[in-house]
């Protein structure tokens, strides 16, 4: 091909490109899902933090995309929602019949970086997210003298085979701040540990459901002992409905070396994001757009904003650009902070653990 011929292809190229361009940026009122049904991808069992929040989110985000889609949730279970997320990014066309309802497990680089995840959560595209209200640690008030004597038995702090964020609090709480703690882990979930606890198999654990935190304090067997805090106009701050202090300032001052200082940080970060939507990469704007536009009516719905209270009242919106940011900085952690929490964590004989075998009781 000679340099005429260059010119005169390079020429044509450049003229597709603007017309494309041009057809594209008007193709946002001719885009519809009308008769289309969006799967929904969700990490997590039924009826989970992350699958109500995703079934209640459902029906209003297809009320609001054009054609009003039918939505139709599916669940997929394993590595603490890495094999969803997985799935999601591997199989997902960028055409906007998939979407994904993820939550900060997912997005945490210590879970997804062990779990042989094959996703990059910073090429996600987000069209919406809620922050956490706040996680708190529970302790049965019969036991709480035991709590910083390391002259009696531990106390048994109870979680799930992955540590979670809010889990957290107790290992920075042994670490820093003296107490006596044994972790039993493996408990399928919330309502097998409420039991645990109740049954004074367990001493201790992390809540961040309103609901079930209240259905403990109203036994009146049970303390709070401090909190996560909740993020308000970007300051970190404690929930009112707690009383209890924010773990990040008793602790913050306590740590002098800056390797672990990082580490902590990266926590506090990491407790901050809740549930997230996205479509997978490469999805055109124009469609992450739609689904955008879509998400915040849905937001400002009221019946949708009745649900929300009704359901899942201690939910904390957040815009899609704080979304992004909390995701991207997750994203961008170095191994070597991660590193600081392996090494707590192996010290404190954290593990994760076979299944644990059902009571009989």
């Amino acid at each position: 091909m000679n340099i005429i011929s260059r010119c005169r292809l390079m020429a044509v190229m450049v003229i597709c490109v603007l017309t494309v361009g041009i057809t594209h940026a008007g193709a946002a009122d001719k885009i519809t899902f009308k008769n289309k049904n969006v799967s929904m991808i969700i990490g997590y069992r039924a009826g989970g933090s992350t699958d109500v929040m995703a079934r209640i989110v459902a029906p209003y985000l297809a009320k609001y995309l054009p054609g009003s889609p039918t939505i139709v949730p599916r669940n997929i279970l394993g590595a603490g929602g890495v094999k969803a997320l997985n799935y999601f990014w591997q199989q997902s066309k960028p055409d906007g019949l998939t979407v994904n309802a993820g939550s900060g497990t997912q997005v945490d680089p210590l879970t997804y970086r062990r779990a042989h995840a094959v996703y990059d959560t910073r090429k996600l595209r987000i069209f919406g997210g809620t922050g956490r209200a706040g996680t708190v640690m529970v302790v049965r008030k019969e036991v709480f003298g035991r709590l910083t004597d390391k002259s009696q038995p531990p106390l048994i702090m109870a979680g799930r085979d992955a540590i979670r964020s809010g889990m957290m609090m107790a290992m920075w709480g042994a670490e820093y701040l003296g107490w006596n703690i044994r972790w039993v882990l493996g408990y399928r979930g919330s309502a097998d540990i409420l039991l645990a606890l109740q049954r004074k198999e367990a001493d201790m654990t992390s809540l961040s459901s309103m609901q079930e935190i209240s259905s403990l304090m109203k036994t009146g067997n049970f303390a709070l002992i401090t909190q996560s805090g909740a993020l308000d106009h970007g300051k970190l701050v404690a929930r009112s409905e707690y009383d209890a202090p924010v773990i990040y300032n008793i602790v913050k001052d306590r740590i002098t070396d800056a390797r672990t200082r990082r580490a902590f940080d990266y926590w506090k970060t990491l407790t901050l994001p809740g549930q997230w939507f996205a479509l997978p990469p490469a999805t055109p704007d124009i469609i992450v757009a739609l689904y955008r536009k879509a998400y915040a009516a849905a937001e400002r719905d009221p019946g949708f904003k009745v649900r929300v209270q009704k359901i899942a009242a201690d939910t904390i919106f957040m815009s899609v650009a704080d979304t992004e940011n909390l995701i991207r900085s997750l994203a961008e952690t170095d191994n070597d902070t991660l590193e600081v929490i392996a090494e707590i964590q192996r010290k404190q004989g954290i593990m994760r653990s076979k299944k644990r075998k059902r009571s009989k009781h």
